[in-house]
This record gives structure tokens, sequence and C-alpha cells, in this order.
């Protein structure tokens, strides 16, 4: 129905606490005034002066209250939550009039209103089978599932992006600690700034094994309980080693997800296109082409989310969208053998495994 999980991490189970622990919440919903939408929501409210109160259907869907084959909010799932269908704002397609900011005098329209990763599918301008990996603070696979709804467990079904074009559907594969696993490495007082993980990583000898499962692991596990493992640690480890580490497990995590998709009839098409902070990190992206044993595509510019959403945008102008392709920077092949990558990821599959039979116990 939603197509997601049911978890605190989307926002009903947090609106119902809300409404169950803050009487100003509650007291907003009897006199009628309550209003509730993602963040953007929030945004073009204030940006039209209280005019305008919607939101698409790619940040609708993540409040598990959205039914994605309808395309509207879903009755019993609003009940279910105690959350009123008249708290919710409009949904309207991606690339839509949201109204008017007038700045200094100037009306500057609102024309789009779309989620992350979405932005980047339509950046790349995603074809069915094909596939996109966002590395941000968390990864994100995007696979293009077509025209209808699939349901696969272990994987999410996400909406696309809707144009004048009509709309999508993903597998979408999250794993929840990208760019804040190296965060949490400094926390540690592990050194890791984005412009010398590279260098970081040349100078690792003995890589430990680590799982980096802040807030447990995504797909294709959805295991909330599991926690940042490591092991292959011994007296010759040293700082770029934990680096060089996080580094291949969040690879191997996403590999998890190919593995996953092509196990369950998915045809992976290559190359796979990569975006985000992270997709300047070398040696993952030379890691994470070895284990997948299909080459990444990287962009010249890494943040596909801005150029989707400008894009996006500009569909519902008389611009000429049609020049904003994707200038590809290089492509990122595999340096390793097919048995090799199999090799790594069988020890990778036996040490998860392990670190889950361990948590259930």
């Amino acid at each position: 129905m939603t197509g997601l999980y049911k978890n605190p991490y989307f926002s009903a189970p947090k609106i119902a606490w809300c409404l169950k622990n803050l009487p100003a919440t509650q007291e907003a919903l009897e006199n009628g005034d309550l209003c509730i939408g993602p963040v953007a929501t929030y945004f073009i409210w204030n940006l039209t002066r209280g005019t305008v109160f919607s939101t698409d259907a790619s940040l609708a869907q993540r409040t598990l209250l959205f039914d994605i084959n309808t395309w509207h909010w879903n009755a019993q799932l609003c009940d279910a939550f105690g959350i009123a269908k008249s708290s919710l704002p409009s949904i309207a397609p991606s690339a839509h009039d949201y109204g008017v900011y007038t700045y200094q005098g100037v009306d500057i329209p609102i024309l789009g209103c779309v989620g992350d990763q979405q932005a980047a599918a339509y950046w790349f301008g995603l074809k069915p089978a094909q596939s996109c990996i966002n590395y941000g603070t968390g990864a994100f696979w995007l696979y293009h599932a077509g025209k209808e709804p699939v349901s696969l467990p272990g994987m999410l079904t996400s909406v696309s992006a809707q144009t004048k074009e009509g709309k999508n559907f993903f597998l979408e594969g999250p794993v929840n600690a990208a760019g804040s696993i190296f965060l949490w490495l400094e926390a540690q007082g592990i050194s890791c700034k984005d412009t010398t993980l590279d260098s970081i990583c040349q100078r690792a000898k003995y890589p430990v094994r680590l799982l980096p499962a802040l807030g447990g692991l995504g797909a294709p596990y959805f295991n909330f309980l599991v926690n940042p493992t490591v092991e292959l640690l011994s007296s010759q480890t040293r700082k770029a080693d934990w680096v060089a580490g996080a580094a291949r497990g969040l690879a191997l995590l996403l590999a998890d997800i190919a593995v996953y998709l092509k196990n369950n009839g998915c045809q992976l098409q290559g190359p796979i296109m990569a975006a985000g902070g992270l997709s300047r990190f070398e040696y993952l992206l030379n890691f994470q082409a070895d284990v997948l044993q299909l080459p990444l595509l990287l962009g010249k510019d890494a943040d596909a989310t801005v150029l989707g959403a400008a894009k996006l945008a500009a569909t519902q102008t008389t611009w000429d969208t049609q020049p904003w392709q994707v200038e590809t920077e290089r492509t990122v092949n595999p340096r390793i053998s097919p048995q090799q990558a199999q090799n790594l990821y069988e020890q990778w599959q036996v040490f998860v495994r392990r670190v889950i039979e361990q948590t259930t116990k």
C-alpha cells in the first residue's frame, strides 16, 4: 500500500507521538488549525505567505500515509495513526505551479517539489532496468521498475518524480550510513575529512572488515538492532585501515542490494550511474565497481539532486531542457576478476550473517 516498511524513520509514527504527547498539537487538531506536511510543504507555505499548502507524491509517500496505488492519502492509514486527512496537504505533480515567492518586489515562481533521490534519478533520465546510486549521508540504490508498482520484500517501492510525461516506480535500497559513518569515525578520533579520504586510504595496508550499521541495517535486511561491528583488528591496524574498512563496508552493503535484486529476477544493466558527495571518493568507487563487477558512470557534477530539481522545475517554463544532459566525467571499471569479487563477497556475507545471528540471540 505505502511501498515502505512500518518504522519510526518515516513521519506517521512521529506525528502520532506529537498528537499524543504535545497538548498544543492536539489542541490545534481539535480547532481545525493543524497543518502537517514534509519540510518542503512548510517552505512552500511560508514562501507563499500561507496561500499554498501542497506537496508532491515522492515526499507524501515518506509519511507512511500515502497509497502508491491510488496516488492519494489513504483514509485507513490516517485513521490507524489518528491523523486527520484534513490536516494533510494536497498532492500535486512534482513539476507544478506551487505559487509565487515575492522577494523585494520581484515575483519568483515555485515550479517544483520533489524528494532527493527522485530528483537525482530524474537528472540521470533512468530507463527501465537502469540503476543509480546516490551517495550522501546515507546511500540509496534506485532501480527503475517500470510504470507499475512492484513489490519485493527487502526493498522499498518508491514513486518517481511526476511530470507531464507521467510517473514511474523504483525499487529502492537504502543504506542507512554512508557519509555519516565517516563522521562517526571522526567522533572516535579517526580523522577522515572529505578532502583527504583517498590519501588516507592509500596508506591502508590491512583494512578492517567494518559493518557500517549506524541506525541498523537498511535494504535488504531491515534489521534495526544491529550496531557497527568490526573484525580483522590486529596489532598492525592503523587509523587508515579503519577508514578503508568503512569505505569497503559501504560498497559491500550496496553490493548486497545488487545481489538481492539479481537473485529476485531484476536484470541489472551497467553502467550504474553514481552521484552525491562521496561519488568523488576514488577508493570507494573503485572498490564499488570491483565488488559489483559492473562499471560506474560519473557525471561532471556530483550533485545530481540539485540538477534534477532544476530541470524538473524548468519543464514548467518555456525553456528547452533537451540540451540539459548528463555530462560524463569518466567511467570506473572493475579492476579485479569475477572470481576475486566472488571471494570478497562470500567472506563479507559470512561476516554479516554472523553479526545478525549474534544480535538476535
